[in-house]
């Protein structure tokens, strides 16, 4: 991976991750963030990010928010995250996931040895890193980081 793909991965993720209870309870974030980047990160509060590719499911639930975020030297990178909440456990919802992943012809990846404990998926289009955790008051939180798949 070229290193501004990878920053700009890291940035969106990181803006995800920081982002998540704003999006919440703040419409103005979007556009605070939108001028910031340059339009380079694109927030969403209650919808799936902008041009969130069709085939890539996701589980029954609130939407929370999201992002887009591109490549300012390469608009066809392009990253999307999208944070479901549902009223359910960890283990029901990463079900959930992989049946609807799977059911949209979404391959499992092996990531023996990988430092994470995420849900990673694919088909020869895109590439879906799931990540699921528990939330308050029996909830959960999926989050969707969806890149085009590079081979």
């Amino acid at each position: 991976m070229n290193t501004a793909r990878r920053s700009t991965l890291t940035i969106a993720i990181a803006a995800a991750l920081v982002l998540t209870p704003l999006l919440s309870g703040c419409g103005g974030i979007e556009g605070i963030i939108g001028q910031a980047t340059g339009g380079a990160i694109q927030p969403s509060v209650g919808e799936l990010p902008n041009a969130w590719p069709a085939e890539v499911p996701v589980v029954d639930g609130e939407i929370i928010g999201g992002n887009k975020a591109t490549d300012p030297e390469n608009e066809s990178s392009t990253l999307w995250t999208a944070i479901i909440g549902r009223n359910d456990d960890v283990e029901a919802t990463k079900a959930a996931v992989a049946e609807s992943l799977s059911a949209a012809g979404f391959e499992t990846v092996d990531t023996a040895g990988a430092p994470i404990d995420a849900l990673p998926y694919k088909n020869a289009t895109y590439t879906v890193l799931v990540f699921v955790a528990p939330g308050d008051n029996d909830t959960v939180t999926a989050t969707y980081n969806v890149t085009e798949t590079v081979e």
